[in-house]
């Protein structure tokens, strides 16, 4: 059977929508996007194809022999994401990934990042704008906007052999990146065997990446190289998300002024991709990615920043919250975050004060004391022997001490809380109408 990816994350694409690639949240900062071709319209729905496209998505001849995407030799082609990601800035990373069949001497194969939906080829497979990695026999390339960066390694890829190459892109901001890229040895069913090599490029400056409002990946071929490609993927982390096609491109500020009930966040919204935006806010909930069908703010309409209150949390509670944009296509998400709200404080309780008593009281009636807190109040005593209590009456038994403890219920502001007093019952004699001492009756 066909291994779809590294994760033991079995995705059946047919399953979603026929234009969206399929995802999944890894956890609350990672999102996976993973194109099997299983299907053979898959080549067609998700990406766009160049000028002159040649490669088609065939139902065999791939990893595990499932579906694959055919490299005529000699194929000069490339094909892009439809789907975008947002742009972030510092500390988000995008890792592609695909399969290679190796098949030809003669030419390049590639992977990267674009900030068009739409790009056109040179003789090594690379973009007009955009980051990337190729590779030939013994070696291959860093692309910044079709700038090569030379590296090599021997032996040479062997002939009739799968390849798993693996590009890694890191935003350290101010439009710089860190990029490494590794080729890993397969076999036909991708049970990945030693890395052939690693690669990498550090500081690379490309404005074109760092000011669009969402990239797209691509993969490519120039000459003849590899005959067949799979298992297409993209691994989002540090922020970045997936933004399907032609819904807005929003992100999530920071939580802040987090008390108890309520905090602070909101978002930008910086592209609403050729249709309004009809709403906007932060969506939140206790468990992972919050939609708006959760909680939600809503915090005006169209493109530009917004802040949003969120409110009605609870105590000591960890929440997830992003920002959402909703336009004609349909509704995205921002970044991930996650909050934990303050702790209640303590009841401030007042006027609750030891207690002594003669057995022949009898009983007495405790005065509620003062709180800021409007919890309900109860009271118990340790020692039945020497007092009972039934709501705040307090019964005398016999003569002891007992620890009487008032406990406030917890409201929407403080916690729960108790304190404690004592009560002291002293026996005494008296003379009754017989003339008997007694200390009972």
């Amino acid at each position: 059977m066909k291994k779809n990816n590294l994760i033991s994350i079995n995705l059946l694409k047919g399953m979603l929508l026929p234009l969206l690639c399929s995802f999944v949240f890894l956890n609350q900062s990672q999102a996976q996007s993973l194109v099997n071709f299983n299907t053979t319209t898959d080549l067609t729905n998700l990406f766009n194809p160049d000028a002159t496209p040649v490669f088609t998505n065939i139902s065999n001849l791939g990893i595990g022999g499932t579906g694959s995407i055919n490299v005529p030799i000699g194929s000069n082609d490339i094909w892009t994401t439809k789907e975008g990601y947002s742009v972030t800035g510092s500390g988000a990373v995008y890792t592609i990934s695909a399969y290679f069949l190796i098949s030809d001497n003669s030419g390049y194969g590639g992977l990267g990042l674009s900030p068009n939906n739409v790009n056109s080829t040179d003789g090594f497979g690379s973009p007009v704008s955009g980051l990337g990695m190729g590779f030939h026999g013994g070696g291959g390339f860093f692309v910044n906007n079709r700038v090569n960066t030379d590296v090599n390694w021997p032996p040479y890829l062997i002939l009739g052999n799968w390849y798993k190459m693996i590009f890694k892109i890191t935003a350290l901001g101010s439009n710089q990146y860190n990029l490494n890229f590794q080729i890993w040895n397969s076999d036909a069913n991708g049970v990945l065997g030693t890395m052939k090599t690693e690669q990498n490029s550090n500081g690379v400056t490309n404005t074109n990446i760092g000011t669009a409002s969402t990239i797209h990946t691509y993969f490519s071929a120039a000459g003849s190289r590899m005959s067949k490609i799979d298992n297409f993927e993209a691994i989002l982390s540090g922020g970045a998300v997936i933004v399907a096609a032609g819904q807005p491109v929003v992100s999530t500020n920071s939580i802040s002024a987090i008390t108890g009930n309520t905090a602070t966040s909101g978002g930008n919204v910086t592209d609403d991709r050729g249709s309004a935006v009809t709403a906007k806010g932060v969506c939140w909930n206790t468990s992972s990615s919050p939609t708006i069908a959760n909680s939600k703010t809503t915090d005006g309409t169209g493109i530009g920043a917004f802040t949003s209150s969120i409110t009605g949390l609870s105590i000591g509670t960890l929440y997830y919250a992003r920002a959402y944009a909703t336009n004609g296509i349909g509704t995205s998400y921002g970044e991930e975050r996650t909050f934990t709200t303050t702790s209640a404080p303590s009841p401030t309780i007042i006027g609750f004060t030891n207690y002594a008593k003669l057995y022949f009281d009898g009983s007495f009636t405790i005065a509620n004391p003062t709180s800021n807190s409007t919890g309900a109040l109860s009271y118990t005593s340790d020692n039945p022997a020497v007092a009972t209590i039934s709501g705040n009456i307090v019964t005398i038994i016999s003569a002891g001490t007992a620890n009487i403890t008032v406990t406030q219920a917890a409201d929407a502001t403080y916690s729960g809380g108790t304190q404690t007093v004592s009560l002291t019952v002293s026996s005494v004699s008296v003379v009754d109408k017989y003339g008997r001492i007694s200390t009972t009756s």
